[in-house]
C-alpha cells in the first residue's frame, strides 16, 4: 500500500537550557548534567552519554530524542491507531514526549489521573503511568481505558463490570496500576475495545479476549461465561495468525496474516460477513469474510453492528447493518451479509478506516479524510447535520493533512501531520477537549475544532516506541536506563552514512505522578566522517585509510609523505622517484657497479688474448695443460696452448660479453645521472 510522506521539522530551542513547565514540580537542568564520553565521534564508532545529579526518587523514566542539527524527520502517513482514541464520552491521546492525556467524562476514573467522576472539558491532567513504564498506544472504550506500554504490558482502568479490564476481578481501578493477566512473558502488540469486551494480539500473533461473554464475542466456545482474564482464541485455519483485531459491540473480527478476515460472535445483522444464509451466533471463529475476488485486506475496524476493511488496492468494503448509510454503499437500511464497496465518485486510495456506532470515517493516502453515515451531531465533520449514505469530505481548512483518525459513538477526533489534535461532533461531558462542557448531547461542532492545549504537540508517529535505533537521516529516540544510582545512561552507535555535524538532545523526564519536564541540550557531540585507521584523518581525505602511519601522497605515486611512516617517499614531489640511492645499493646502483667490473674484465681479456696470439707461433709442439677457472668464468690458458682452440674460446667469451652489455644498456634508466660516467668507460 502506498503511503504519503509528510515532513515534520524538529525544532530545537536556541538556548542550551529549556524547561517545559508542565507542572509545579520541575527539575532545572544545568548545562553540564548531560555528559558524553566524546565530543567528536567518527561515524561507525560509538559514544556513551549520561545524565547525572538527578536526586529525584519520583523519576519514572527519562526519554530522549537525539537529532542532527537541521535534520528534517520524515514521518509516513500510516494507520495511526493508538495515537488518539474516542470512547463513548471521553477521549485520550499521546503527546510527542510519550506522556498521555485524557479528557471528557471521568466516570469510574477512566481518565487515569486519579480524578473523581467529574467532567473535564480540556486536557489538564496526565495519565499516571505505572512505575518505569510509558504508553506507546492508548485505547478509549465505552466506560474504561487501556494502554499498551513500551515493554508490551497492558493496563486497563475505569469501569470494570463484567471483568472487561482483564485484571482477574471486577474491581474498578482509577489508575493504571494492575496489568492485564496473561501467560508469563506475554507481550501485547495490538488492542481493540468493544462495548463490554476487549481483544488483543500478542507478539506471537495469538488472539486473546476477555470481558462480557455476549453471543460468542469472546470466541472461547462458551457464549455465556464472562471472562475476568484473557482467554485464547483459536482461529479457524491450522496455520492462521492475526495481525489486526477489531472488537465491535457483540462481535469480533481478526485480520489474518494472509489478508483474510475471520469474525465471530453475534450475527443478527450479518456483521460476520460470511454470506451464510442464517444469522446464528458463532461462539468460535469458524469462517472467513467473503471479500471481493482476488482481493485481501490490510486494515480493519468494527463498530456497533457493522465492520469495514481497507483492501490491498486502496478501496474500502463494509458489511453488516446499514442504518444511516454507515456502509457507505446505498440508501437502503437493510443489512448486507457480503462486503460491499463504499460509493465514491472516483477511485480513491485509502490507508485507514475507523468505525463508530452509526458512522464511519477513513483517511486517504494524501491525508484527506472522508466520513459517511449518521451525522445528527456533526460527527461527519462536513459542516452539516445531514446523514450521508456515501462518503463526504471532512472540512480540513484548519487541519491540513491528517495521519490518524478515530470514530466512536457520536464524535470523531484526529491528529494532523504537525501534531495538532482536532475533534468534532458531540461535546457531551467535554469529549471534544475544546473547553465546551455540556452534560447533554445538544452541544456539538460541525467541523474539526482544535483541542484546547497549549503544551507540546500530540504524537504523530505510530506510538512513541523506544526503538533505540538510528533511523535513516540521523536521529535516535528511546529511553535512558537507570543504573540504580539515579544516573541515567545511553550507549549510542553512530552508523556509517550519518549526517556529519553537531547533534543536540531533547530530554523528557517522566515523573511517577504523571507530571512532565523537559530540556534541550545543544551540541552534545559532533559526528565526523569515518576514520578507519584512527589517524585523525577521515577516510575521504586519507590517501592510506587503512594505514595509521601515512595519510597523504602529494605526487600520487603510492608512497606516503610521512618520512617516519610505512613506505615513505624520499621524493614526495616527484612521481618518478621515491627511494634514496644510498638505500638502494642492492638493486639499481649495485647493478651499475657490476657493469663497470664487466667492462674492465672484457678489456683484460682482450689484452690476454693479444698476448697469447703473439707467443703462439714460437711453439712447434702442441702441449696439453689442465685448466682452472678464473674470476671471469672462462678456462685458464697457459703458454704453449693450441691457438685455434684458444681463439674459439675467446670469441665465445667476447660474444657473451657483447650480449650482456646490450642487456645492461636496455635495463639502464633513461637520463640516469650516472649514465655518462659509465659510458666514458665503455671501450666498445
Amino acid at each position: 500500500m502506498r503511503k504519503a510522506t509528510i515532513v515534520l521539522v524538529l525544532l530545537f530551542c536556541t538556548s542550551s537550557l529549556n524547561t517545559f513547565q508542565a507542572s509545579d514540580v520541575n527539575h532545572e537542568f544545568s548545562e553540564d548534567e548531560f555528559v558524553c564520553s566524546k565530543q567528536n565521534v567518527s561515524e561507525g564508532a560509538s559514544v556513551d552519554c549520561e545524565i547525572t545529579n538527578l536526586n529525584f526518587t519520583q523519576v519514572n523514566q527519562i526519554r530522549y530524542r537525539l537529532v542532527a542539527d537541521g535534520f528534517n524527520q520524515e514521518v509516513k502517513s500510516v494507520p495511526g491507531k493508538g495515537l488518539i482514541s474516542n470512547g463513548n464520552i471521553h477521549t485520550c491521546a499521546i503527546l510527542d514526549n510519550a506522556s498521555t492525556m485524557c479528557w471528557g467524562s471521568d466516570g469510574d476514573g477512566r481518565l487515569g489521573d486519579g480524578g473523581e467522576d467529574n467532567a473535564v472539558s480540556k486536557p489538564t491532567g496526565f495519565v499516571i503511568n505505572p512505575e518505569g513504564e510509558s504508553f506507546k498506544s492508548i485505547h478509549a472504550g465505552h466506560e474504561n481505558t487501556c494502554g499498551i506500554t513500551d515493554s508490551g504490558k497492558l493496563y486497563c482502568w475505569g469501569n470494570n463490570n463484567n471483568g472487561k479490564n482483564g485484571i482477574g476481578s471486577t474491581n474498578t481501578e482509577k489508575l493504571p496500576s494492575t496489568p492485564v493477566t496473561f501467560n508469563q512473558n506475554t507481550t501485547i502488540e495490538k488492542l481493540s475495545m468493544g462495548l463490554y469486551h476487549s481483544c488483543a494480539i500478542d507478539s506471537d500473533n495469538t488472539v486473546w479476549c476477555w470481558g462480557r461473554a455476549w453471543n460468542g464475542n469472546l470466541g472461547s466456545g462458551d457464549g455465556n461465561a464472562d471472562q475476568y482474564a484473557p482467554v485464547q482464541v483459536e482461529l479457524p485455519g491450522e496455520n492462521d495468525f492475526a495481525t489486526e483485531i477489531a472488537a465491535g459491540e457483540r462481535f469480533t473480527c481478526a485480520l489474518l496474516g494472509n489478508g483474510a478476515i475471520s469474525c465471530w460472535g453475534h450475527d443478527g445483522n450479518n456483521q460476520l460477513g460470511d454470506s451464510a444464509d442464517t444469522t446464528g451466533d458463532q461462539n468460535t471463529p469458524q469462517s472467513y469474510v467473503s471479500l471481493p475476488s482476488g482481493r485481501i485486506a490490510v486494515d480493519i475496524d468494527a463498530g456497533q453492528n457493522h465492520a469495514c476493511a481497507v483492501l490491498d488496492n486502496g478501496s474500502i468494503v463494509c458489511w453488516g447493518y446499514n442504518n444511516y448509510g454507515k456502509l457507505g454503499s446505498s440508501f437502503s437500511s437493510l443489512a448486507n451479509s457480503l462486503p460491499v464497496y463504499i460509493n465514491t465518485t472516483q477511485n480513491k486510495s485509502f490507508t485507514q478506516v475507523s468505525t463508530g456506532y452509526d458512522h464511519t470515517c477513513a483517511l486517504l493516502e494524501n491525508g484527506t479524510g472522508m466520513c459517511w453515515g449518521r451525522n445528527t451531531h456533526g460527527q461527519l465533520g462536513n459542516d452539516s447535520t445531514t446523514n450521508s449514505f456515501y462518503p463526504v469530505y471532512i472540512n480540513q481548512s484548519q487541519t491540513g493533512p491528517l495521519i490518524a483518525i478515530s470514530a466512536k459513538n457520536i464524535h470523531t477526533c484526529a491528529i494532523n501531520a504537525s501534531g495538532g489534535a482536532f475533534c468534532w461532533g458531540s461535546a457531551h461531558s467535554g469529549a471534544l477537549g475544546n473547553s465546551v462542557n455540556n452534560h447533554r448531547w445538544q452541544a456539538y461542532e460541525l467541523a474539526p475544532t482544535p483541542v484546547t492545549w497549549s503544551g507540546m504537540a500530540w504524537s504523530n508517529t505510530i506510538g512513541p516506541v523506544a526503538d533505540k535505533e538510528w533511523n535513516a537521516g540521523s536521529w535516535l529516540k528511546g529511553y535512558m536506563e537507570n543504573d540504580g544510582t539515579n544516573t541515567f545512561n545511553i550507549s549510542i552507535d553512530i552508523p556509517p552514512g550519518s549526517i556529519h555535524g553537531n547533534y543536540s538532545v531533547e530530554i523528557y523526564m517522566l515523573m511517577k505522578d504523571g507530571q512532565r519536564n523537559n530540556a534541550t541540550f545543544q551540541n552534545v557531540f559532533k559526528v565526523l566522517e569515518k576514520d578507519t585507521d584512527g589517524d585523525n584523518v577521515v577516510d575521504s581525505e586519507d590517501a592510506f585509510p587503512n594505514d595509521s602511519t601515512q595519510w597523504s601522497d602529494t605526487d600520487d605515486d603510492g608512497y606516503g609523505d610521512n618520512p617516519n611512516g610505512t613506505n615513505p617517499d624520499a621524493y614526495p614531489d616527484d612521481p618518478e622517484r621515491w627511494e634514496l640511492i644510498e638505500t638502494a645499493l642492492g638493486s639499481e646502483a649495485e647493478s651499475r657497479i657490476s657493469n663497470q667490473t664487466i667492462y674492465i674484465g672484457v678489456g683484460l681479456m682482450l689484452v690476454l688474448t693479444f698476448f697469447l696470439f703473439r707467443l703462439g707461433p714460437k711453439k712447434a709442439k702442441k702441449k696439453v695443460y689442465t685448466s682452472s677457472t678464473d674470476v671471469f668464468g672462462i678456462d685458464g690458458i697457459a703458454q704453449g696452448a693450441d691457438l685455434t682452440e684458444v681463439s674459439e674460446q675467446v670469441d665465445a667469451v667476447v660474444n657473451q660479453l657483447e650480449n650482456l652489455k646490450d642487456t645492461i644498456n636496455e635495463l639502464e634508466v633513461k637520463d640516469d645521472p650516472l649514465e655518462d660516467d659509465y659510458r666514458s668507460r665503455d671501450k666498445f
